[in-house]
């Protein structure tokens, strides 16, 4: 992440704490990481996500 990114995520929430924290957590990937979270911990007793190819 750069330093415009970052300038950006502060401009776009116009000193709303709540707003600065939603723009940082999109910037951080925290949706990625929610969605790769059951593969972290894949093991006995995990549910099973299927991955299709798509082109």
């Amino acid at each position: 992440m750069n330093e415009d990114r970052l300038r950006s995520a502060l401009a776009a929430s116009a000193g709303d704490p709540e707003a600065f924290r939603v723009e940082m957590a999109d910037l951080l990937g925290t949706a990625w990481d929610q969605e790769l979270e059951p593969f972290r911990c894949a093991g006995d007793g995990a549910t099973v996500r299927w991955l299709h190819r798509v082109s």
